[in-house]
C-alpha cells in the first residue's frame, strides 16, 4: 500500500499541472483573505505613511487589476510556448527519454503557476470591486497585494529566461541525469531488503539456505499487469512472507517490462500457497507506461548513454557530448564499484529466508553504460582512449573478483572492436598500450584484493 501511495505522489508531483494548480487554488484563498482584511481595516486603522494605499478610485482600481491580470495571462503563454519549443529541441537533440526531466522540472512549473496565480488573483479581485456612493467597495490592501505580485513576476520572468537557457545545455542535463543516478545509486547499492545475514554471521547464527526442493514445491506467480516495473515494495513483501510461513523467489526487478501473464515469482512451499498470495505480490509490484530513476538504476544510464550515441551519429558528429557522457557515468560507476553489492537471500527478523531477490550486478550496469558507446564510436580515437581512462580510474575502487572480471572483459572488447584500419599507427599503439596497462591495473588490483 505504501508504495502504491509512492508511486501516485510520484505520478502527481512529477505531473506539468500540480504546482501550478497548487498555486492557483492558493491565490485565489489568498484573495478571499485580503478582502476579508480590507473589511475590517479601514483608512484610520493604518499608519499616515501607509495612506498612499488608499488613493485608488474605482475606475482606476479596475484599470489596474485588469492590465495586470491581461499581462499575466499573456506572459503565461508566452512562457508556455517557450517550454514547448524546449522540450521539442531536447526531444529532438538528446531523445525522447529526456522529456521526463524537463517536465518535472520545479522551476518550469513554479514560473506557470506564478503567472497564472497572479491572473487568477486580480480576476478574484475585480469581482468585488463596486462604484456609487452608497455601496463604494475598493480592496485597496488587495489591489497593493497584487501590484506587488505584478512586480515580482517580472523577476520571475527573468529567471525563467535564465532557467530555461541553462536547463537545455547539454552539460546540465548530462549533470542533472547524473545527479539521479548518484542517487539511486546510494538507495539501492546497498539495499536493505531484510536482512542480508551479515549481522546473523557475527552471532555464529547459521543462516537458512534456499530449499533443495525449491523448484519442484514452489507454485508460479503470473503476472496481472503489463508495463515497466517502477516500485517493489521491499518490506511489504518481506512482512507477508513472514506472516505466511513462505519463500519468494522474485523473477522481475524494477526497469523490466512486465507482461500480463509471464510469471512474476515462485512461492515456496506448495501448501502454505493460497489465492490471496498472488493478489498481495501483485500489488507490491507496481507498474507503469513509464520508467522511472526511484528504484530503477539502469533508467539514468540508459539516458546517458542516448545522449551521447546521439553526439556520435553522423548526422551530429560531436565526439566532445560522448567524452562528457563517459566522464559522467565514470564518477557514477566508481560510486557503484565502492558500494557493496546487493544479496540476493533476504531474511527477516528471526533469521528466516523470505525473498529470493534478483538485484542488478555491477557487471550488468558496467556493460550498460559503455558497451553501447563502444559499439558506436569504435572508429573514434579520442572516445575509446577516454574509454580506456575511465577503466584506469574505475579500477581503483573496484573490490571482488566478478567485478574486476566484468571489467577485463570490457578491456578485451575495447581491443578486439576498436578499427584499427581507421586509425593511423601512433594511435593504434597507444590504445594497445592503454589496454595492457588497464589489464596489469586490474590484475594488481585483483592480488591486492585477495592479500585483503
Amino acid at each position: 500500500m505504501k508504495t502504491r501511495l509512492l508511486n501516485i505522489w510520484l505520478n502527481i508531483s512529477s505531473s506539468y499541472w500540480f504546482i501550478p494548480s497548487v498555486m492557483l487554488v492558493a491565490s485565489f484563498l489568498l484573495s478571499y483573505f485580503f478582502i476579508w482584511v480590507d473589511g475590517f481595516i479601514s483608512k484610520e486603522d493604518v499608519p499616515k505613511v501607509l495612506h498612499w494605499i488608499y488613493l485608488n478610485k474605482p475606475e482606476g482600481a479596475r484599470s489596474l487589476l485588469s492590465t495586470i491580470a491581461g499581462s499575466m495571462i499573456t506572459v503565461a503563454g508566452v512562457v508556455f510556448s517557450i517550454t514547448i519549443v524546449a522540450l521539442t529541441l531536447a526531444s529532438t537533440q538528446f531523445g525522447p527519454r529526456i522529456l521526463t526531466n524537463f517536465v518535472r522540472d520545479k522551476g518550469n512549473q513554479f514560473v506557470l503557476g506564478a503567472f497564472i496565480s497572479t491572473f487568477v488573483y486580480c480576476l478574484s479581485l475585480l469581482r468585488t470591486l463596486r462604484g456609487g456612493e452608497e455601496n463604494l467597495f475598493i480592496p485597496h490592501i488587495s489591489i497593493m497585494v497584487g501590484f506587488i505580485l505584478a512586480i515580482i513576476n517580472i523577476f520571475v520572468l527573468i529567471y525563467f529566461i535564465h532557467h530555461i537557457s541553462n536547463s537545455i545545455q547539454v552539460s546540465n542535463i548530462i549533470s542533472n541525469i547524473n545527479s539521479e543516478l548518484l542517487s539511486s545509486i546510494s538507495k539501492r547499492f546497498p539495499k536493505e531488503l531484510g536482512s542480508s545475514g551479515s549481522d546473523a554471521k557475527k552471532l555464529w547464527i547459521a543462516l537458512e539456505q534456499p530449499p533443495k526442493d525449491f523448484k519442484e514445491r514452489s507454485v508460479e506467480i503470473p503476472s496481472s499487469q503489463s508495463g515497466y516495473i517502477r516500485f517493489l515494495d521491499d518490506n511489504g513483501l518481506i512482512s507477508f512472507a513472514s506472516s505466511n510461513n513462505i519463500i519468494i523467489k522474485l523473477l522481475c526487478r524494477p526497469g523490466e517490462y512486465l507482461i500480463e501473464g509471464t510469471p512474476i515469482a515462485y512461492v515456496y512451499p506448495e501448501e502454505n500457497y493460497n489465492k490471496s498470495i498472488d493478489s498481495k505480490i501483485n500489488r507490491d509490484i507496481v507498474s507503469g507506461t513509464q520508467r522511472t530513476s526511484e528504484q530503477d538504476v539502469e533508467f539514468p544510464i540508459n539516458q546517458i548513454v542516448e545522449i551521447a550515441l546521439r553526439a556520435l551519429s553522423p548526422g551530429i558528429n560531436d565526439p566532445f557530448t560522448a567524452l562528457g557522457c563517459i566522464e559522467s557515468l565514470t564518477v557514477s560507476l566508481c560510486e557503484l564499484a565502492k558500494s557493496k553489492a546487493p544479496s540476493e537471500l533476504r531474511y527477516d527478523d528471526e533469521n528466516k529466508l523470505r525473498i529470493i531477490a534478483n538485484p542488478k550486478k555491477y557487471s550488468e550496469l558496467f556493460d550498460k553504460a559503455f558497451n553501447q558507446i563502444l559499439h558506436y564510436g569504435r572508429s573514434d580515437f579520442v572516445v575509446v582512449l577516454k574509454l580506456i581512462e575511465s577503466v584506469n580510474t574505475i579500477s581503483y575502487f573496484l573490490h571482488n573478483d566478478e567485478d574486476i572480471a566484468a571489467t577485463m572483459n570490457f578491456v578485451g572488447l575495447v581491443k578486439a572492436q576498436s578499427k584499427p584500419s581507421q586509425m593511423v599507427d601512433t594511435e593504434r599503439e597507444k590504445i594497445n598500450c592503454l589496454c595492457e596497462t588497464a589489464l596489469e591495473n586490474l590484475q594488481d588490483v585483483k592480488l591486492k584484493y585477495h592479500k585483503v
